[in-house]
């Protein structure tokens, strides 16, 4: 009950902030909160997904990681793909900032709306064929349970470890 809770506040103030970013007229001309509004985005997707199923795992005690290996490996997917466009919007943003307040002229024109669009689908591109990549590689998982709720995960195939925020998954 708790989650659904949680994820009804959430869903409602995450959409009120989208909201207030895509009305005002002054959030919408500059580059670097256009880099703001997509790590919101990210964060109501992140919330949605993560919440859905935790909702489903706790309160209907229906493990969807264990009906299937592509649901197990697509929140794998979504939660790897989403923390790192929130980071990258961070850091584009940060990045947007420091060019527009360069002296060099050359160097400010990169600091234009019309840039982010096209930094942004690239960035998403690379991202998701790189943990796509990855997830379809990994056939064996193990899971080592840790505090309760950081898991390793130990991809067989490499040498490779890895750590996920999500709770136990697979078999």
């Amino acid at each position: 009950m708790l989650l659904a809770f949680l994820l009804v506040v959430g869903v409602v103030f995450s959409e009120r902030n989208i909201w207030i970013f895509i009305s005002l007229r002054s959030y919408r001309l500059t580059s670097y909160r256009f880099y703001f509004l997509i790590g919101l985005i990210n964060n109501l997707d992140q919330l949605l997904i993560n919440l859905i199923y935790d909702i489903l795992s706790e309160d209907f005690r229906l493990n969807l990681a264990n009906c299937s290996i592509f649901l197990c490996k697509s929140r794998l997917f979504f939660t790897a793909i989403l923390d790192l466009i929130y980071f990258s919007a961070a850091c584009l943003s940060t990045i947007d900032q420091y060019l527009l307040t360069w002296q060099n002229v050359s160097l400010r024109r990169y600091s234009q709306i019309e840039w982010p669009h096209r930094i942004v689908i690239v960035r998403i591109l690379i991202l998701c064929i790189h943990d796509l990549i990855k997830i379809i590689k990994m056939n064996r998982l193990f899971f080592i349970r840790m505090y309760g709720w950081i898991s390793i995960l130990i991809d067989c195939n490499r040498v490779n470890f890895e750590i996920f925020l999500l709770r136990n998954c697979g078999k």
